[in-house]
Parts: structure tokens; sequence; C-alpha cells
């Protein structure tokens, strides 16, 4: 089974091919800007590297969020593109579950996992987990002020708290002396592309469904309009 994936959704772009049981190539590229002209060369790259034709893929996996609205566009677009001219079927992953899939067994025998991930505002993108994995309540775009509430109102303070994701230094800082006594754990896992198809080979390889690969956003994007258009909004 030849599957590629890719994930564009966070500060970074990455690509890898899966086949024969394994990765067998991959690329990754931190960046903030650009992942529109990288993107498509990087996916040529990994696919030549694999010695594959595009129209030797089974399977089309991509990131759909949350993260970066316009990574998370540019992803899903090249996704659609690839799989209608592939007629692949395409399995929208959300950043939380591939964080989710990269986790040592052992983090959850010690109590409830909360993901945390950047947004550079003054918020984070935050999913908590109960020691069985799943979800104590929804998804949610949470203000830092809020932060402390958020852990307090679902999980039990005499619970040890395992934090994961990009955004746990910031998280920390903004809970400090804010929640009480507990004990705090950190798990440093940052996955890409390459844990996407490890992932998304093992659903399929399972007989699961691909999930649509609709975007998964948590707050609406930041639009402006310009003053002219502002002034014609008024009328």
């Amino acid at each position: 089974m030849a599957l590629l994936a890719f994930d564009v959704a966070g500060n970074a772009c990455s690509a890898a091919v899966w086949s024969g049981g394994g990765v067998v190539s991959h690329e990754s590229e931190e960046m903030e800007r650009g992942q529109a002209e990288r993107l498509a060369p990087m996916l040529e790259s990994v696919m030549d590297r694999a010695a594959l034709a595009f129209s030797q893929l089974k399977i089309i996996a991509v990131t759909v969020g949350p993260g970066s609205f316009t990574g998370i566009r540019i992803g899903l677009s090249m996704a659609k593109s690839l799989a209608l001219a592939t007629g692949c079927p395409l399995y929208g992953v959300t950043t939380f579950a591939l964080q989710m899939a990269v986790l040592p067994p052992a983090v959850w025998r010690d109590g409830p996992v909360m993901i945390v991930l950047e947004t550079k505002r003054d918020d984070f993108y935050v999913q908590m987990y109960g020691s069985s994995q799943q979800p104590l309540g929804p998804a949610a775009a949470v203000p830092s002020r809020a932060l402390a509430s958020y852990v307090t109102d679902l999980t039990d303070s005499k619970d040890a708290l395992t934090l994961v994701g990009d955004g746990v230094k910031r998280a920390l800082t903004r809970m400090d002396n804010n929640i009480g006594p507990r004990l705090y754990r950190q798990v440093s896992a940052t996955p890409d592309a390459q844990d996407l198809a490890r992932l998304v080979a093992a659903e399929a390889g399972s007989g699961r469904s691909p999930a649509p690969p609709n975007p998964f956003y948590l707050r609406p994007p930041d639009v402006r309009l310009s003053p002219s258009l502002q002034r014609e909004a008024k009328g």
C-alpha cells in the first residue's frame, strides 16, 4: 500500500511516503510562511525518493487542524486535488489525534492528558483526555486567563496532569499559582507527516473508513476589511 501524508497545519511543512510496511521517504521544514510555495515541490521530492508515481498511490492523508488557518486551507486544497486526480480515498486527521498517536502508553497511567497547541494569540487550542483516552470535554480555543478554570472544571484536583503540545511552555506560565498544588508532567512529542503516515496506515489496515477531510477550526479566522470595504459595508 502506497500512502502520501502531509502536514501544514502547524509551524512546519512536512511530507512522507509510506510503502511496503514503513515510511520510505520523509521531509520536514520549519516555517511560519511560504507553505503554499513549498508544499508541491516537497511532495514531488518525497515521491521521487520513494521511486513512486502519484498514480501508484492508494491513500492520501492530511491534517485538518486546528492550527494555522492558511496552512489548513493549503493542505486541504492540495489533498483534495490529489485525491480527485488519483481517485484515492482521502483521510483527514485532527492535530489532536495526531498528537495523541505519538504519546507513549505510560502517559495514560497517571491521570488526564491535556493537549495544548500554540495559536500565537492570547489563547490556546486545547483538548482534555481522560486515562481511557476519551475526551473529557469538547475541544476549545481557551483564552489564557481561563485556562486554569478549564482544567479545574474537567479534572479532579488530586489528579496528576500531563501536558503535551507546542503550547505547553506558555500555558504553564499562565496557570502558575492559579490552579493550586498538583503534579504536572510535560511530554515532549512533536509529530509530523511521518507520524501521520503511520497512523493512517494502521487505520486503513484495520479497515476503518476515511474520516471526512473537513477543516477543524475552533474559532473564526482573523479577517479585516479594507477601509474602502468598511465604508461600503456601512452603506
